[in-house]
């Protein structure tokens, strides 16, 4: 927390090299609320996603159908500007899988879950196969069996969403986006309280621990 606050500072100084290191830490201080109100909401939707996991994986579908039909639309109105050049036939190819892969995610949601929770898997599977070989380049052997660890991890989740499919696809991404959004939103609040226990600091007249170079 307290290197992304340190980051966010000097973010902001880098960018604007006309205002000072106290004016930037002044306008982030000033907004540490926000940074906690957005924590507490992430949480809260994440907590509901938890308890109602068939809503959240159904949402979740609906918001990727969304996604996917707007990405077509934009497409196909940048695939028709640019008829006239060549890769025409590819783009109008892309637009019109992009929407016809929303159109059957929104008509029949269900087989959105289930591509969802498949594609869930695949990540799992290859995040461990990457674990694996990642762990292999590690000196320390403590570090190795926290790889190893991580990566099991990733091989067993894939492998229960496998063993437990079709069924695992209507709570798996739901629950998954809950506790994501959760640990987001626990991480902004913590960094809101960072934020303010620095600017106070910082008003009180405590040394800098970073400057310009």
């Amino acid at each position: 927390l307290w290197g992304t606050w340190r980051f966010s500072v000097q973010d902001v100084y880098y960018k604007r090299p006309d205002i000072s290191l106290e004016e930037a830490t002044e306008h982030l201080g000033r907004n540490w609320v926000w940074v906690l109100l957005a924590g507490l909401a992430l949480a809260v939707i994440g907590a509901i996603a938890l308890m109602t996991p068939l809503v959240s994986t159904l949402g979740l579908t609906l918001a990727l159908a969304g996604v996917f039909t707007a990405s077509g639309v934009v497409q196909l109105v940048q695939a028709f500007k640019l008829r006239e050049h060549q890769g025409a036939l590819n783009r109008f190819l892309h637009a019109l899988l992009a929407l016809a892969l929303g159109a059957v995610m929104l008509w029949i949601p269900e087989a959105g879950m289930l591509v969802i929770s498949m594609m869930l898997s695949v990540y799992f599977f290859l995040n461990a196969i990457i674990g694996f070989m990642f762990a292999q380049t590690l000196a320390p052997q403590s570090a190795r069996v926290w790889a190893y660890v991580n990566a099991a991890a990733s091989f067993i989740l894939g492998f229960y969403i496998v063993f437990t499919y079709p069924l695992s696809a209507l709570w798996i991404p739901g629950t998954l986006l809950g506790i994501e959004l959760v640990v987001t939103g626990a991480g902004l609040a913590g960094l809101a309280f960072s934020i303010r226990k620095l600017h106070h600091q910082h008003t009180t007249g405590a040394p800098h621990v970073f400057a310009r170079t």
